[in-house]
């Protein structure tokens, strides 16, 4: 039971040795019910009140048990991505508080449009069915632009990212940059490493940049810049609202002249 006898008896009016009243123990039921609900704890129910041939008070009460977790609406999206947000399993007593932060946990992925729950009887008697109802929404982003600037001349680029790519939380990133500077990017993170709350993920970036040295403006030399580097991410999620993360960064830079000196 979430809630001890001598917290019940802490609240209760009527003691041993009282005389009973109808009204007190009333009153006393309703405290006893809402210390429950005070803790989340919606489902609790006095279900049976009697005393034995000793006179002794035996309350009986029924405070709701998960019988199993149903999910509808995931299409795209593995069932496990979901579940794994839900702080709440099977066997366990239904506690509202806690399936309201999970239902923002899910919410706050960022692959859902909605996120609702309903509740339906279990096949054994006080066991509920949590039903948890996604709706879907559109998690890939594709990019095209353009622009001018004096250093760099015209630059076009183009972009893609998927935040849910394989319906198990895993994003990408790829990006193409054409113009004074040639730039291409990728990079991939995995959420849930082997269904751990561990998460992996590289960067890898590759920047070639037409360069000029000028005296006077007379060209002295001509040659391309390129940049190549790229990092490896480990992260490991320590509470709900804290994570830690650890980078290995490697990085290069390459000169190759087209021309020589000119004089």
């Amino acid at each position: 039971t979430m809630v001890s006898e001598e917290e019940m008896r802490e609240v209760m009016v009527l003691q041993e040795g009282q005389i009973f009243c109808q009204k007190i123990l009333k009153n006393d039921l309703d405290r006893i019910s809402q210390l429950y609900k005070d803790r989340g704890y919606l489902l609790i129910s006095i279900k049976e009140v009697n005393f034995d041939e000793e006179g002794k008070l035996w309350i009986n009460i029924s405070e709701g048990r998960l019988e199993k977790i149903v999910i509808e609406g995931n299409d795209k999206t593995k069932e496990k991505v979901i579940t794994r947000e839900i702080k709440i399993e099977p066997g366990d007593l239904f506690n509202f508080e806690k399936v309201k932060k999970s239902l923002q946990k899910i919410y706050n992925l960022g692959y859902f449009e909605d996120v609702s729950m309903k509740l339906e009887p279990g096949a054994e008697e006080d066991s509920i069915v949590l039903v948890v109802k996604v709706i879907e929404k559109n998690t890939g982003k594709f990019g095209i632009g353009a622009g001018y600037n004096s250093e760099e001349g015209f630059m076009g680029f183009t972009s893609y990212e998927e935040n849910n790519l394989f319906g198990g939380g895993q994003k990408i990133q790829a990006k193409l940059e054409l113009g004074g500077r040639t730039t291409y990017k990728l990079s991939f993170l995995e959420p849930w490493l082997a269904d751990t709350p561990t998460s992996f993920g590289f960067e890898v970036y590759d920047t070639i940049k037409h360069k000029e040295d000028k005296e006077e403006e007379v060209i002295l030399a001509e040659y391309d810049e390129e940049r190549l580097g790229g990092r490896l991410i480990f992260g490991r999620k320590i509470s709900d609202s804290a994570k830690g993360n650890l980078y290995s960064t490697l990085n290069t830079k390459d000169l190759s002249p087209e021309n020589s000196p000119k004089l």
